[in-house]
């Protein structure tokens, strides 16, 4: 009798998180980046892609991108360099998407969370593509009558935060994920609110025999539009592939799009590679690079520190045992966090110090109530009392002027 063994399969996971830069503008022109107006009218000749016309790189957006760089401790090239990632969609004007290859402004960083390090390949820039909007059939483009095509988000500065694959389970991923999220609202270079699409995530999804150092075929899933779908369509991914690979199954490396009402993974597209993409520099922009103007925008900057303030309040809170963990984690990724009433806060240097000081105390301290000069019990008392003085002054001042006028007729 022959005993049958089971393999155990270990997850390997790794993101991508797409981050809207909160600058006033586009990444290449001068159009308002703003959520919610009217359909196509932030647009221009540049983020169309029209015919003669050429892209600007936006300063403020560098700014952000060294920012981010810092926060996640990244180390800084010399310098980047932009590509034209040559691929077709409806809401691509351009036919093609200026990002970074293999030059990116930020490389090498990392994240701590609960205890484990998960490092950061990259953090690049690129620009955003349009929003489509597919009518009918539930929203799905092989369902819809037709499909509606807003450019007003094309070209809005993204950063791509890729992480190493360092993650072995969902709830690791969403760990990383809420950290991430609270350090960039914290040093202020985005609001990542999901229900806007400032904030995305996209997963890599594999599986290893435990104990193996090769990694397996890896899935890329799409469309999880919160943290509580990243969870869910992660949990979902390591079962479907538990269950091929155990049925002696492969794994086929693809694309699939997370269904959040069915609960389920479907198949989108074939994964490409970077051959596919066709990447070459792009012409019309020069390489970025950072030299000592810059350092205000590092961690110098007042405003940088925010990443260390965030990682200090959250772990001081857990060793006061400040609501626990699931407190914690519900708070998680709120600027309020820092500057809650009545919360310590954590140290800091010069004039922050001073500020900080003087918040908490303001949040501790009653109303006084506003002190009267004089001491009035009813309303009119005062006038009251001063009222009869003025008269007899009055009419001591004519009584003197009638007498000064007689002595003058004799």
């Amino acid at each position: 009798m022959t005993a049958t063994t089971t393999t155990t399969w270990e997850a390997v996971i790794g993101l991508e998180v797409h981050v809207e830069l909160a600058t006033a503008t586009k990444l290449f022109c001068s159009c308002k980046n703003e959520f919610g107006a009217e359909p196509n009218t932030n647009i221009c000749p540049v983020c169309l892609g029209l015919p003669g016309s050429l892209p600007v790189l936006g300063e403020r957006a560098v700014e952000f991108a060294l920012r981010v760089g810092e926060a996640l401790q990244c180390t800084v090239p010399d310098h980047s360099l932009f590509h034209r990632k040559n691929y077709f969609y409806p809401d691509m004007p351009k036919d093609y998407q200026i990002s970074q290859y293999d030059e990116p402004i930020c490389v090498d960083g990392s994240l701590e969370v609960d205890g484990f390090r998960v490092g950061i390949e990259r953090a690049h820039m690129e620009e955003d593509t349009g929003k489509t909007i597919h009518v009918g059939g539930g929203g799905r483009i092989h369902e819809a009558d037709h499909s509606l095509v807003d450019y007003n988000r094309a070209g809005i500065p993204l950063m791509e935060v890729v992480s190493r694959p360092d993650l072995r389970s969902a709830e690791q991923s969403r760990a990383y994920v809420n950290e991430l999220r609270g350090i960039l609202q914290a040093i202020g270079v985005s609001d990542v609110k999901m229900e806007e699409g400032a904030f995305r995530i996209d997963a890599n999804v594999s599986l290893r025999p435990e104990g193996a150092e090769a990694l397996g075929t890896k899935v890329e899933v799409k469309n999880m539009n919160s943290i509580r779908s990243l969870g869910r369509a992660l949990e979902y991914e390591i079962e479907r592939q538990r269950g091929l690979l155990d049925a002696g199954e492969r794994v086929m490396q693809e694309t699939r799009h997370w269904d959040e009402d069915a609960g389920v993974t479907h198949t989108m597209r074939t994964k490409e590679e970077a051959d596919d993409y066709r990447y070459f520099p792009e012409p019309d922009l020069v390489p970025v690079a950072p030299d000592s103007s810059t350092a205000r925008v590092r961690m110098g900057d007042r405003r940088a520190r925010g990443a260390r303030t965030h990682r200090h309040a959250r772990a001081r809170r857990v060793r006061r045992g400040g609501g626990g963990r699931a407190a914690l984690r519900h708070a998680e990724g709120r600027r309020e966090l820092v500057h809650r009433r009545g919360a310590r806060l954590p140290e800091r240097d010069g004039l922050g110090a001073r500020r900080a000081t003087t918040r908490a105390r303001r949040a501790g301290r009653a109303r006084r109530p506003r002190r009267r000069r004089h001491a009035v019990t009813e309303p009119g008392q005062r006038r009251a009392r001063r009222v009869p003085a003025r008269a007899e002054a009055t009419e001591a001042g004519r009584g003197g002027a009638r007498a000064r006028a007689g002595q003058r007729r004799k």
